[in-house]
Formats: C-alpha cells, structure tokens, sequence
C-alpha cells in the first residue's frame, strides 16, 4: 500500500469503529487505564523525515461522554535518533481530545526539556493524532511532528452503572409548553 494512503486508511478505520461504538448500548462511565502501542511517520525541523514506535499508558475517568485524565509515553524516533517522552494531562469529549505535557528529549547523549501538544481522534481501542513538540533553548533538533496511531487495550478499573431511573420516570417537556 503506498505510504500516502496508510494514513488515509487508518482514519477510515477508526471512523467505522468510533460509528459502531455509539450504535451499541454499552455505557462504558468509569476508570480506565488504556495501555498499548503508537507508531507512525515523524519529522523535524530539519527537514529529517523518519519514523517513530513507543508506549503509552492513561489514566482517564470516563462519564456521559467527557474524559479527563493523565498519560506518559515515550517513543523511539529513527529520523533524528532520539528518544523522546511526554508526561501530562489529557481531556476529551466523545471521540476528540488534547493534551498537553512536559517533554524530555534524549539526543546524542543529552537531555533536553521541553512542552509538546497533542490533538486526537479516538474510539478507546485505536486512535489518530497529530503532536507538535519543542524542546527548550538550543538544541540539534529543537522541534518535531507526528502523526501518529495508536493501538490500546482499555482496561477497566471502576466501572459505573448507568442511572437511567431518573430520565425514564420524567416526561419530556417541549420549550415554552406547561408541564403536565
């Protein structure tokens, strides 16, 4: 498969998946800790193009649709030859999220800090996302990209049954009609 399309397939996928997921009833509220796999095509601002595979763990609370959590990662970069890792908070809503986090850069035996930025597209098992990253003062390679796919297992914690008696003993009200 050319190297353009891959992208292109992957968000299909989770696409699919994310249209599955809210066609079932399951109410997934609760405590999770997704762990697993990313990888994908990376650049610097060198114009160096390669590729990156790493882990990543999150602690995420899960209720009505709204994430909110932490996660640490880190990844191995073969264009620059580094190893990078992120460490910070995540929020999200549906299927979309950010976050944002304290980097740590390790090049030709130094160790750089710095802050990267995260937006993503996920259904818990699989996810597509761009990062921006820069690492701070001079450095080699001071800034880089990903687009990249994840692959997680979410484990349950703590789930949440849903409390539905409420909703179902309510009528609905129509705007600007009297209630019942």
């Amino acid at each position: 498969m050319p190297r353009r399309l891959v992208p292109v397939a992957a968000a299909a996928v989770v696409l699919i998946a994310a249209r599955q997921a809210r066609a079932t009833s399951w109410d997934p509220d609760g405590l999770w800790l997704p762990v697993g796999l990313q990888f994908g095509p990376s650049a610097v601002e060198e114009s160096r193009e390669g590729a990156f595979i790493g882990g990543e763990a999150s602690f995420v609370s899960y209720s009505r649709g709204v994430w909110i959590g932490g996660f640490a990662d880190a990844v191995w970069d073969t264009g620059p030859g580094q190893l990078r890792h992120v460490i910070g908070p995540e929020i999200g809503w549906a299927t979309f999220g950010i976050d944002v986090g304290y980097l740590g850069v390790l090049q030709d035996g130094e160790y750089r800090p710095g802050v990267a930025a995260r937006a993503i597209c996920t259904v818990g098992f699989a996810g597509l996302y761009g990062r921006y990253g820069r690492v701070f003062g001079d450095a080699p390679t001071p800034g880089f990209g990903e687009l990249g796919v994840q692959l997680k297992l979410p484990i349950p914690l703590a789930l949440h049954a849903p409390d539905r008696s409420s909703r179902a003993a309510s009528p609905r009200r129509v705007a600007g009609l009297p209630a019942r």
